[in-house]
């Protein structure tokens, strides 16, 4: 997961979009609380008309796996949900109010995005309408607008970067890890164990994507170090070892741009062996 600097969206927002979005939410505002859920289906377009804008600022990446997939199957997630909030403590009818805010939008791959079985264990994951609180007497009821600046996600958002930090990885497994142990640091241990579950985050494929990504990089770097001690060896490479040499680098480069599927994870990969200068420098360039 990355850093998502989701104001980037107001350069790709146009006039008319900002205000048949709020057109929108005074219409809802007035229907009665059982008509909310149908207005708000039914006005799905204006949240879709951003999708496009979405894509870009992520470059066309779930915000929460870093996968890069068909645009189809890249869907808008309501990061607090529109409709219902599934784990409440009492029943809630979800932050209807920040249905058509910008700010409120997340792009997801669908896996990520609905609840799903996984056929590995049984267990069901995917974000879904739950949004799981550090203390659920803080959320905000739903009976009509209000702020919700009090409220402690227990979900990582990949839009606040200290959220982001709380994620690491299990390179040799291909595997998403908190960053903290629980005897560390229990509640933030906490918020990445629960995100890691309902953002479904080691999902079969994706665990075996990122291996393999981790089995190109490792290999890449071992032959990195080969030419490395040749040239500390004799004083210079071939002019075709250097070319391999550079090829490999920019090979490794491009996996660690932003650009790139689980960028985050090769970063990862190429810092697991620590300082080699080379890859110290990769990771402060590219």
């Amino acid at each position: 997961m990355r850093h998502i600097k989701n104001s980037d969206l107001l350069g790709y927002m146009s006039e008319q979009w900002l205000k048949d979005a709020t057109d929108a939410l005074e219409v809802l505002k007035k229907l009665p609380p059982e008509e909310r859920s149908g207005f708000i289906n039914d006005n799905w377009k204006i949240w879709s008309d951003l999708k496009s804008a979405l894509s870009k600022i992520s470059h066309e990446k779930c915000w929460y796996s870093e996968v890069r997939i068909a645009p189809s199957e890249l869907e808008i997630d309501h990061f607090r949900p529109k409709n219902r909030v599934t784990n409440s403590k009492i029943p809630h009818k979800g932050y209807w109010w920040l249905a058509f805010q910008w700010d409120n939008f997340r792009l997801a791959y669908s896996l990520i995005n609905k609840r799903r079985r996984d056929p590995r264990d049984e267990n069901v994951q995917g974000k879904g309408c739950y949004f799981p609180l550090v203390l659920e007497d803080a959320r905000v009821p739903d009976t009509q607008p209000a702020p919700t600046g009090k409220e402690r996600p227990q979900l990582i958002d990949p839009c606040v970067k200290a959220d982001v930090q709380l994620i690491d990885y299990a390179v040799e497994d291909g595997k998403v890890v908190e960053r903290y142990k629980a005897a560390q640091n229990a509640a933030q241990h906490l918020r990445a164990r629960i995100s890691i579950e309902l953002f479904h985050l080691n999902e079969g494929t994706l665990i075996r994507d990122r291996h393999e990504l981790q089995v190109a990089i490792r290999h890449a770097a071992n032959r990195i170090e080969e030419l490395e001690a040749e040239r500390e060896s004799v004083g210079k490479l071939t002019e075709g070892q250097q070319e391999e040499y550079d090829r490999l680098i920019n090979q490794i480069g491009e996996t660690i741009n932003s650009a790139s599927r689980f960028s985050s994870f090769a970063r990862a990969c190429l810092r697991q062996n620590g300082d080699r200068g080379w890859n110290t420098e990769l990771l402060m360039t590219a």
